[in-house]
């Protein structure tokens, strides 16, 4: 019962992060780059900012979001469990 407890505390961990991740996803110069067509993305962990077309600004958005989530897996640490 108590490694569930610690499994759910690490998925909530994750998802708490991945949302803290969320900020970075909004659109910076939102008028300029609308009217070049587009949505702006710009990562804190990445140092470049990529324009994509309104029309697959959402499945963008779900790819960053795989990443991030990949990204953040591979970064945990695992930790030995002892009853």
């Amino acid at each position: 019962m108590l490694q569930t407890f610690f499994f759910l505390l690490g998925i909530t961990s994750l998802t708490v992060a991945v949302y803290l991740y969320l900020a970075t996803l909004r659109p910076p110069d939102a008028p300029r780059s609308l009217q070049a067509g587009g949505c702006e993305f710009k990562r804190r962990d990445q140092a470049g900012r990529e324009l994509v077309p309104l029309e697959q600004a959402v499945a963008r958005v779900k790819e960053i979001l795989t990443e991030l989530r990949a990204d953040l897996e591979q970064a945990v640490i695992p930790v030995e469990y002892r009853e």
